[in-house]
């Protein structure tokens, strides 16, 4: 006071706690078996430090990530599909929701990679065509395999699994050209692909000038001679 004399005093207060802001971002859609990148990012006005991160993917079991990282990967196994992610994040003071992002999975279609005509059959044989393939969502899908076998008939074939062997009989002795495509149960179809199948004719006997069986047939040395063979279609004419 003007006195000189002087007074001192204290209070006590409280520091509030302000909650961070977390936040998460994403592409709005995906394939099936791609990976899916979501952003992650949180800001606070005090000294917190994110602990973990709890993520949601929609499809499963949740997801703890450790830290705080910029950003996190899922595959969705497979689509059609929609799913909303959501996610939390705990620091040491808490655990805070963030917003939530929706997601669609697309759909992929099966790929043939390869397709191998088997050997050349002869009447009465089948002819066997291997088809390997591949999706995304691998035994996630059914798939069915179908077959043009290039003599009118068309086949539905399946539940098929990579490799798939089909077989085939025909009728008549020739070269076909078989067409194949692989369809899942989503509706997504491989683009085709073509493989050659060969059925041989039935060789009925030798003619003449060489005898097929006794008398045997005689020729000089060093000639020429002509084989002549009888063939006939599978159907018999």
């Amino acid at each position: 006071d003007g006195d000189g004399g002087a007074a001192t005093g204290s209070t006590t207060g409280a520091v509030n706690n302000v909650a961070p802001t977390v936040t998460i971002t994403g592409v709005a859609s995906v394939n099936e078996g791609s990976l899916y990148t979501l952003s992650l990012s949180s800001s606070d006005p005090g000294a917190d430090t994110i602990d973990h991160w709890t993520i949601n993917w929609g499809d499963g079991p949740a997801q703890t990530v450790a830290g705080n990282p910029a950003s996190v990967t899922h595959t969705y196994a497979d689509g059609p599909n929609d799913y909303t992610i959501s996610a939390t994040a705990t620091d040491e003071d808490g655990t805070f929701s963030a917003n939530t992002q929706d997601v669609h999975v697309n759909n992929v279609a099966p790929t043939i990679n390869s397709l191998v005509a088997g050997a050349a059959a002869a009447c009465l044989s089948s002819n066997s065509l291997t088809v390997s393939f591949s999706d995304p969502a691998g035994v996630n899908d059914t798939y069915t395999v179908n077959v043009n076998w290039g003599d009118s008939t068309i086949e539905n074939l399946g539940p098929a699994t990579s490799p798939y062997i089909a077989y085939h009989t025909y009728a008549l002795a020739g070269t076909y050209t078989v067409s194949v495509t692989v369809f899942d149960e989503d509706g997504g179809t491989s683009p085709a692909e073509t493989a050659s199948l060969v059925l041989n004719f039935n060789v009925s006997g030798i003619l003449q000038p060489i005898n097929p069986g006794p008398p045997n047939s005689i020729f000089k040395s060093k000639s020429t001679i002509p084989v002549k063979i009888k063939v006939q279609d599978c159907d018999g004419s």
